[in-house]
């Protein structure tokens, strides 16, 4: 574990600096010390802060394409993004309707991905993706369409943050990820940040 010093609204470019840019899927969940990943009003605006926000700036300004699934879009009333496209995983682009960054879609616009058979198939996703151009792909998703993502084929890894801990340098992180996806498996340490009050880890797929 490494400490990084904020400095007053530096947070972003800490994270620039010190998250390595990737190729494949990187998927990112913010979570409590106990493992929790929503708050009490089903979505996980009230479990991050502002460390957290500048986490998913980051993340947003090194990815190719934002993918999430359409559950996720209504849950969090997702916005456009200034970084990247959106890609929504959703078996009915019309439900997406209502959500404010498909009524105001942003410069980059929005991508709709509707599978023809049920359940996710990331690599028929991989490569929708992939033949768009877009080779770096931020994932956004809960932890359900997260599982299978990991269990897939694809080159994954998972930026995974504790926030508002009290006090970060002690909090045992595999135990915390176990708490949040006890379905996790294969997975290494690659990185670990002690940052504010938070605990930022990256997590990276075992070589098989």
């Amino acid at each position: 574990m490494r400490r990084i010093d904020v400095v007053a609204g530096q947070e972003f470019n800490l994270f620039v600096e010190n998250i390595p840019a990737w190729t494949g899927w990187l998927a990112t969940l913010v979570s409590t010390e106990d493992g929790l990943l929503v708050g009490p009003d089903g979505n996980s605006k009230d479990i991050g802060n502002q460390v957290d926000l500048n986490l998913l700036m980051a993340l947003r300004s090194k990815a190719d394409v934002i993918c999430t699934t359409g559950k996720t879009a209504r849950a969090e009333s997702y916005k456009a993004s200034r970084f990247a496209p959106l890609a929504f995983l959703t078996n009915s682009a019309k439900s997406l309707a209502e959500i404010p960054a498909v009524v105001e879609p942003g410069s980059h616009g929005n991508i709709f991905l509707e599978p023809k058979d049920s359940g996710i198939s990331f690599d028929w996703v991989n490569t929708q993706l992939n033949n768009r151009g877009f080779t770096s792909v931020l994932f956004e998703g809960g932890p359900s369409s997260l599982e299978a993502l990991w269990t897939s084929d694809l080159p994954t890894q998972l930026v995974f943050s504790i926030a508002n801990c009290q006090n970060p340098e002690a909090v045992d992180v595999s135990q915390v990820l176990r708490a949040a996806l006890p379905w996790l498996s294969a997975h290494e340490l690659a990185d670990d940040i002690a940052i504010g009050s938070n605990r930022v880890t990256r997590w990276v797929k075992s070589p098989q």
